[in-house]
């Protein structure tokens, strides 16, 4: 049962809810006054329709309808900026074209006969007895028995006339096999020939690998004889490959020497320069005994030098407090009184 309607956006109703109690409720008003969009509203969330824009509001804005059940489930459909999709409980459900959701459908449980519009005929009364006895038929879901009857008698049928049919094939099969008295005696026959050919297809197998060896082995025979020839040279070939290789480990030892020659050389001219160092030692060390000595005057003269200025810094320091002294002396002189204010002794006079 659907207990609120919110519509925004649709034709005359820029922003309505309507509450809804149980049993009957009226709605009244003024001619134009927006009624009867009320139940189109309520259409176009119920089956989707109409389609289009012309419903849409002229001061803009996204049309939105909303009914609410009795379960407090929301029901929106809206089209606008924010698209043109169903909701249920604000989760969207897109994709449906003209259609109507099946989830939607389920919720609100709104059939053609729930709705009539103002310019309907009476409800049921224009219609014929059939067509009445099928209203109450799906209201009280007896459409369904009716439409699985139907189902399985249409079943029935098709099933009926496949029996009919295989049955006929069958016949027919039996009559043709009357022509072939001699059937189980070519079985037999026909399994005796299939048995050789699958053994005369091995045998080919065979000798098809067979001549492929003997191929092979054709050629390995014409190979022989093409590097038959080489055989008488393996006796020169060994002696000249003993040589090669007694050549490369004199080379190999020659190189060594080289290399020994070398390092002999290196050393030489290492002693060489050791020996001339040695004659220079005594020259080096008086060099760094004077260096030594040097190196230390030089540090003599910096604490010295450091010596003078801090004693010409403490000389101009001393002139400077001396000065102050005699300022302080002629001050107090001059301003000490004849008789010590503490004492009464008289000031001595120099």
């Amino acid at each position: 049962m659907i207990t609120a309607l919110s519509i925004q956006n649709f034709q005359s109703h820029k922003s309505s809810v309507l509450k809804f109690d149980k049993g009957v409720n009226v709605i009244t008003g003024s001619s134009d006054s927006g009624k009867t969009a009320i139940i189109r509203a309520l259409r176009w969330l119920v089956w989707n329709r109409p389609g289009g824009d012309n419903f849409r509001s002229s001061w803009g804005g996204d049309t939105v309808v909303i009914a609410t059940t009795d379960d407090n489930v929301n029901i929106s459909r809206s089209k606008g900026s924010a698209g043109n999709l169903y909701e249920i409980n604000d989760d969207p459900l897109v994709g449906f074209g003209t259609n109507v959701p099946d989830e939607v459908q389920k919720v609100l449980g709104i059939d053609e006969i729930n709705l009539q519009q103002q310019l309907d005929s009476p409800f049921l009364l224009s219609e014929t007895p059939g067509n009445v006895a099928q209203y109450f038929n799906k209201i009280a879901n007896l459409d369904k028995i009716d439409s699985t009857t139907s189902n399985i008698n249409s079943a029935i049928r098709k099933i009926n006339a496949d029996i009919k049919y295989y049955q006929e094939q069958v016949n027919k099969y039996k009559q043709e096999l009357q022509a072939y008295p001699d059937l189980d005696l070519i079985e037999h026959t026909l399994n005796r020939l299939e048995r050789k050919e699958a053994r005369l297809d091995d045998m080919n197998n065979q000798k098809y690998k067979i001549a492929q060896t003997i191929q092979k082995i054709q050629y390995l025979d014409l190979k022989i004889k093409d590097v038959g020839y080489i055989v008488q040279w393996e006796s020169d070939v060994n002696k000249l490959l003993t040589s090669i290789d007694s050549e490369k480990q004199l080379n190999k030892e020659i190189d060594n020497l080289q290399d020994t020659l070398n390092e002999l050389s290196r050393l030489q001219t290492e002693i060489t320069e050791i020996t001339a160092m040695v004659k220079t030692e005594g020259l080096v060390d008086t060099l760094l005994q004077k260096y030594t000595l040097l190196d230390q005057m030089g540090a003599d003269a910096d604490r010295l030098e450091s010596c003078i200025d801090n004693l010409t810094y403490y000389d101009k320091n001393l002139l400077k407090m001396q000065q102050n002294a005699s300022k302080l002396e002629m001050q107090f002189k001059t301003n000490f009184p004849d008789v010590c204010p503490l004492c009464g002794t008289p000031k001595v006079k120099a």
